[in-house]
């Protein structure tokens, strides 16, 4: 669910690239900021995007790939 938010979420830009502290992903999910937190640790465990913890800033790993396919990922 947290990768979907990270995603198509109303704080993703076209690039992939965000700032996004862990509390409005807990606000906006209704979900506790330990379980926000596991799912970032997760997920970044995956190589699906890195997270800097004090700014808040994160980069989704192969956002093209996501959102438009493996075809225009390849075009990138």
């Amino acid at each position: 669910l947290i990768a979907l938010y990270l995603v198509a979420g109303p704080h993703t830009t076209m690039l992939g690239c965000f700032r996004l502290p862990k509390s409005y992903v807990a606000e906006d999910l209704k979900m506790d900021i330990d379980t926000v937190s596991k799912g970032f640790d997760e997920l970044s465990r995956l190589n699906f995007f890195s997270f800097d913890e004090k700014s808040g800033w994160l980069v989704i790993h192969h956002f093209f790939k996501w959102v438009f396919g493996a075809y225009y990922a390849n075009i990138f």
